[in-house]
């Protein structure tokens, strides 16, 4: 039995990236140039995809050593040196990856690619101190230079994270601020505004220290092909049903590999997908979507649900009088909880009005609040 050609449950592999061509080519012409950049996305916009295949790239045409560093939830400073080990551990090899063993066995702090590391340091003496070995990990990249010629791209994924643990990103940018002819930094987080906080509040460290650069929507016609591709590899073909698919994602990445993985689901092979079709698919896909939508509306502050709320289903925006009568919105009150929602990522602006982000909670809170339901 065929298997769906549509991941959506994991990021997609990143020699499947879909477009984000410009993007792609602006974050390596900067690691070249030796500059920083901090890339913002909503959640599920393909931002890990995107550094996968940049981390690729690097590699292949910069020939830059790529360290991809996972900070989301990350809670300790010590924690946070086990995430810059691991991640040494699994990017090096050749003769980087001898420099970095032979550099942290001199340290004579517990380090070891082929040991147990940090990690097993602070398990065997909670309360070893971890900053001497988050200090010598910051500067691997310099190190490593100076032994191999070899220039490091170090990409940190949801680094507003870091945000969690006061001082943190003074720690950092102590030691990258020295590191341009040997290394090059991304900053990726999900979070706008944490992004936002991070880099663009004057107190904090890492103020103005990277270019800007955010995931829009994908274009409609990359997606078609990418989904039309994929059904005629398996002897599908999604039909009229393509357009109503993309019609409702707005070129939203991971709802539009869901929605496709339910309508090659639904769709009998060697027949074309029909509207009726759509519909099967597009219940099926929300059905274990519901519950969750539920709790995460319920969860919110009154003024965020009524946002959301006219946001989805007021036909004339967010201000208008027909919003203020069925949702007691009132400006002041709603333009800062769009703030807040945007800073989230849970809202988006395009064209200067406020979105909602996920099409799929859009589309349910249509459904559930319609006058009819």
């Amino acid at each position: 039995m065929a298997s769906s050609p549509f991941p959506y449950q994991h990021p997609v592999d990143s020699s499947e990236l879909v477009d984000r061509t410009h993007e792609l080519r602006e974050l390596l012409e900067l690691a070249e140039a030796g500059h920083y950049a901090r890339l913002a996305a909503p959640r599920r916009y393909g931002k890990t995809t995107l550094l996968g295949r940049l981390a690729a790239e690097a590699e292949r045409l910069l020939e830059m050593t790529p360290i991809l560093v996972d900070f989301s939830q990350v809670m300790s400073v010590g924690d946070a040196a086990i995430r810059i080990e691991s991640a040494y551990r699994k990017a090096t090899d050749g003769p980087v990856k001898k420099a970095v063993r032979d550099l942290m066995l001199s340290w004579n702090l517990g380090l070891s690619l082929g040991a147990g590391g940090i990690a097993a340091q602070i398990q065997a003496n909670p309360k070893s101190d971890p900053i001497p070995a988050l200090h010598r990990l910051l500067d691997l990249p310099q190190e490593v230079y100076d032994r191999t010629g070899r220039r490091s791209l170090v990409l940190y994924d949801e680094a507003h994270e870091m945000l969690r643990i006061d001082g943190l990103d003074g720690i950092l940018r102590s030691h990258i601020q020295h590191q341009s002819r040997a290394a090059s930094f991304v900053f990726a987080g999900s979070e706008p505004g944490m992004m936002e906080v991070l880099f663009g509040e004057r107190e904090r460290p890492l103020f103005g220290q990277a270019h800007p650069l955010t995931l829009g929507p994908l274009p409609n016609d990359e997606l078609a092909g990418y989904i039309d591709e994929r059904f005629a590899r398996t002897g599908r073909d999604p039909g009229e049903a393509l357009d109503a698919l993309l019609e409702l994602v707005e070129g939203h990445p991971q709802r539009a590999m869901l929605l496709a993985h339910y309508l090659w689901s639904a769709t009998t092979p060697g027949q074309p997908a029909t509207i009726a079709t759509w519909s099967e698919a597009l219940d099926a896909a929300i059905a274990p979507l519901a519950d969750g939508f539920d709790r995460f509306l319920t969860a919110l502050p009154s003024g965020e649900q009524r946002v959301l709320l006219a946001l989805a289903l007021s036909p004339h925006g967010l201000y208008s009088n027909y919003s203020q009568a069925r949702f007691g919105i009132v400006k002041g009150a709603a333009t800062r909880a769009v703030r807040v929602l945007i800073a989230r990522g849970e809202v988006v602006r395009r064209g200067g009005s406020p979105q909602i982000t996920d099409p799929l909670l859009r589309w349910w809170l249509r459904q559930r609040h319609r006058p009819d339901a």
